[in-house]
């Protein structure tokens, strides 16, 4: 089982900390996804992805998510719904956490999963930043481009909210899935096909993410 820090005594986490490999941060964000699935869609999947790729990494720990992400300036006056982080404030408070964890960590690497493409600015600045004051490395982990299988459906333009999101939530939280408001999941906010969303395809997709993303990670540091 992978260990979750939240859920553990400090006694613990001081221990595991002595000889932990990775350790995995999820970043998502607080936004619409249609009237069928919750506003923490995108937290929620990446909690889930980092959960799962540390019990195959094994000498891995998973930090609480950060719940707030940081989209560009223009997708909010655009008429994204959702709570944001402005960028500066968004960038400290995500590299003062990991400079706050270097006086702990013996790790190889902090993994930064990334649960919304929005976010991806802000994460490369905190990478850029971190890695200027500290000998630590940020690997940010974009399964969602990363991953041919699934860059291929949202090529194909599920990109939000549709069968892709409401199938891994179905998986991971079904009870949050609204199923009744389904059809009425329709553009601007939902970019994708929700009704063609299933509880089986979401576990293989997170079988096929998870597999892909332990090869990429351990490839990094053979």
């Amino acid at each position: 089982m992978s260990k979750i820090l939240e859920k553990m005594t400090w006694s613990e986490v001081e221990e595991t900390l002595k000889t932990i490999d990775y350790i995995l941060i999820p970043v998502g964000s607080m936004e619409q996804h249609g009237p069928h699935l919750p506003m923490s869609t995108d937290t929620i999947i990446a909690y889930t992805i980092a959960q799962r790729l540390a019990d195959k990494l094994k000498n891995a720990i998973v930090l609480p998510p950060i719940y707030y992400g940081s989209a560009p300036a223009e997708f909010i006056m655009g008429g994204g719904e959702g709570i944001n982080v402005s960028f500066d404030p968004a960038s400290i408070y995500l590299i003062n956490l990991c400079i706050n964890l270097t006086k702990f960590l013996r790790a190889k690497d902090i993994l930064l999963i990334n649960g919304c493409g929005m976010n991806e600015m802000f994460l490369a600045n905190v990478r850029d930043t971190f890695s200027k004051q500290t000998w630590k490395k940020i690997v940010i982990i974009n399964y969602f481009e990363q991953i041919p299988e699934i860059k291929k459906m949202l090529d194909e333009g599920d990109i939000h909210a549709g069968d892709f999101e409401t199938s891994l939530i179905l998986a991971i939280k079904p009870e949050l899935v609204r199923t009744e408001k389904i059809s009425e999941a329709k553009p601007p906010y939902v970019k994708g096909e929700p009704a063609k969303a299933s509880s089986e395809k979401g576990q293989k997709l997170l079988s096929i993410i998870t597999q892909k993303l332990t090869e990429l990670v351990e490839s990094r540091n053979r």
